[in-house]
């Protein structure tokens, strides 16, 4: 009986041409989807890298700017503008008298990358430099608005967007 049965594939002469085609079309659909899945994920997942990163670009900008803000709305008066820095006084809060105190923010190169800027703060009568956000950034600027106003100009990289703040000056007194 089995041999009844097995006899009928001895016989066979293997697979004709056509049958191979046809196996070897199939097989092509089938990596050419696989191909197809595993390019369109690659791709996906570098957009989306790009994405957080922009997402990263402008939160770090809004921090530096935030921090800025944050020293600037206890200043008296602004005493320079520059592109690459700005110099106002506030009153030392930590003194009963009022005692001005002159505050510079400027950029320095960074240290790692010289295209890239550092924001720094210094204090006078100095309680050292220190750096604002320990993040480099592609553009830092200051413009001068009016008397008491300074518009300040950030792009975190080089291929990102500006974000840009207009800083009062003297609104605490």
């Amino acid at each position: 009986m089995f041999r009844l049965k097995f006899s009928k594939y001895l016989n066979s002469r293997g697979m004709t041409l056509i049958e191979l085609i046809i196996a070897i079309a199939i097989m092509g659909i089938v990596f050419a989807g696989i191909g197809n899945l595993f390019t369109t994920s690659v791709i996906g997942w570098k957009n989306n890298s790009d994405r957080l990163n922009h997402v990263q670009d402008q939160i770090d900008s809004n921090n530096l700017l935030e921090r800025i803000n944050n020293i600037v709305r206890f200043s008296n008066t602004l005493t320079s503008t520059d592109k690459d820095k700005i110099t106002f006084t506030v009153n030392d809060p930590s003194k009963t008298v009022a005692t001005p105190v002159t505050w510079t923010i400027y950029t320095v190169a960074d240290p790692n990358d010289s295209s890239m800027k550092r924001v720094v703060v210094d204090q006078v009568p100095s309680n050292g430099t220190q750096d604002l956000l320990n993040v480099p950034f592609s553009k830092v600027e200051f413009y001068s608005v009016d008397t008491n106003s300074v518009r300040i100009v950030v792009r975190r990289s080089t291929n990102g967007t500006d974000q840009n703040m207009i800083v009062a000056f003297g609104g605490f007194k």
